[in-house]
């Protein structure tokens, strides 16, 4: 997805504010990947993890164990 960013205009995400930027992908590219990584720290939930990143957060499912 962070390839395309040069392809489109502008990326409407479900939540949150109504546009933003193509460069979002590489942001949301680099949260995708600091949640793969273990010591990255998150917000414990019922079954789900908070992971906060600059100007959003992504909100995961706890993997199986």
């Amino acid at each position: 997805m962070a390839a395309m960013q040069g392809q489109v205009k502008y990326i409407l995400p479900g939540h949150g504010r109504t546009m933003v930027s193509p460069t979002f992908l590489t942001k949301l590219r680099d949260a995708f990947l600091s949640m793969r990584d273990p010591n990255t720290p998150y917000t414990k939930g019922e079954d789900r993890r908070r992971y906060e990143f600059d100007g959003f957060a992504a909100l995961v499912k706890d993997p199986p164990e």
